[in-house]
């Protein structure tokens, strides 16, 4: 994973390993720490149409598996059971 950080980044692999080893082992935190050329950036969000905004609220691009992959309308009920299961754990 360093090798492609660091390819975005300009860096090796081996610098993202040690960035990451100097930030506790944090990943984000060895981004910002090598990120000081601004090479990336925030992707700026702008208005979603309902198209979209269902897509998201579906899932639709992202099924969790193949059985999530032809039942598109559950997606969302078992993402709120996942989240439930998780918080009373």
């Amino acid at each position: 994973m360093g090798d492609l950080v660091g390819h975005f980044l300009g860096y090796t692999g081996d610098a993202v390993a040690k960035a990451r080893a100097a930030n506790g082992g944090s990943l984000v935190r060895a981004i910002d720490t090598l990120n000081r050329e601004g090479r990336l950036g925030e992707i700026p969000l702008g208005q979603r149409s309902a198209v979209s905004e269902f897509v998201a609220a579906y899932h639709l691009g992202d099924p969790s598996g193949p059985a999530d992959a032809w039942r598109p309308w559950r997606r969302r009920q078992r993402l709120f059971e996942a989240a439930r299961a998780l918080a009373a754990s």
